[in-house]
């Protein structure tokens, strides 16, 4: 969804499952990617597992930058 020009909002959904099928867990991320200039994008996430297990990750944070040479 763009808010403004440069602007744009973002989530997801997502899930994991190991290869025998016995763990898996349900993630839900939101973030924006925003255009500083032409050259560079700036990239936030946050998000967390909709599981309770002790193993399931309680906050997950991504922060980057994308450089459109």
């Amino acid at each position: 969804m763009w808010v403004n020009k440069g602007l744009e909002l973002l989530g997801e959904i997502h899930g994991n499952v190991d290869q025998d099928f016995r763990r898996n867990d349900l993630i839900i991320n939101f973030g924006t990617r925003w255009d500083l200039n032409e050259t560079v994008t700036l990239l936030l996430s946050c998000g967390r597992s909709l599981r309770s297990s002790d193993d399931s990750p309680t906050l997950l944070v991504y922060a980057g930058l994308r450089f459109n040479l």
